[in-house]
């Protein structure tokens, strides 16, 4: 008992504390979720309650699935009761992550993101811009794309034949996620983030596959990483060059079913 206890009240971020932190990020499938609720705390539960589609329930709780996930991933603490974390959005749409349980926590930046029965979620130790986006690769509009990317951008897409599913939703989960590290979403043209995505050539679409991305934005720069796989494009961008590092290959993990 007593070793449990130590345990429970030891600041679990201090067990990573010589090494650097670095951007943690989790995917989860619909099946990974428990059925139950009490993984949640009372506050979510209430959240939860409030939401009558049952689709925008399911979607809610996928996306609060994968973020405890990239919690725990980020403070280095897997033992750490999900119930203990408490993922609120603000005002603006923002989630918030905060730890309740004995100890010194760090502060989490974090993000997160849903497609289909599929969630996503980034998060890095301490205050930062951090944005994370998963969209399906599905074709999109000439009008879309004449309307929210800029004439290099629709060019690019429209370079290679048959890439230009992939190459529009690429670019446009790059941006999502730089306006969710801006916390502005889509309240700015999604314009104002051109999007330059290295890595994609003849083919690449056909199997697993991401590379490096650079988005410019309004007095600041973000870089990130990007993945494909099959229907689905993942992205993740910060200021934080070297906390990226980790993800220059391979999916994002899966979260462990419950």
């Amino acid at each position: 008992m007593s070793g449990l206890q130590t345990r429970a009240h030891r600041p679990a971020w201090r067990a990573v504390g010589g090494r650097r932190t670095a951007v943690v990020v989790r995917r989860a499938d619909v099946d990974d979720v428990p059925t139950e609720h009490d993984w949640l705390t009372e506050r979510e539960r209430t959240v939860l309650r409030a939401l009558r589609v049952p689709k925008r329930r399911t979607d809610w709780r996928l996306g609060r699935w994968a973020a405890k996930e990239a919690v725990v991933g980020a403070v280095g603490a897997a033992w750490l009761p999900r119930a203990c974390i408490e993922i609120l959005a603000t005002t603006g749409g923002r989630p918030v992550a905060r730890i309740h349980h004995p100890g010194a926590w760090p502060r989490v930046a974090l993000s997160l993101s849903h497609a289909g029965d599929t969630g996503f979620a980034a998060a890095l130790r301490g205050p930062a811009p951090l944005g994370c986006d998963v969209e399906q690769v599905t074709e999109r509009s000439q009008e879309f794309v004449n309307d929210y990317f800029t004439a290099d951008e629709a060019a690019w897409i429209r370079s290679v034949p048959g890439e230009s599913a992939l190459r529009a939703n690429l670019l446009w989960s790059a941006k999502e996620s730089a306006l969710k590290a801006l916390g502005e979403g889509l309240r700015m043209d999604p314009r104002c983030v051109p999007v330059v995505a290295t890595g994609a050539g003849d083919g690449f679409a056909l199997v697993p596959h991401g590379g490096s991305l650079s988005v410019g934005g309004p007095g600041r720069r973000f870089l990130g990483r990007w993945w494909c796989t099959g229907p689905l494009v993942w992205t993740v961008v910060s200021d934080r060059a070297r906390e990226l590092d980790g993800l220059a290959a391979g999916l994002p993990p899966r979260s462990a079913p419950s």
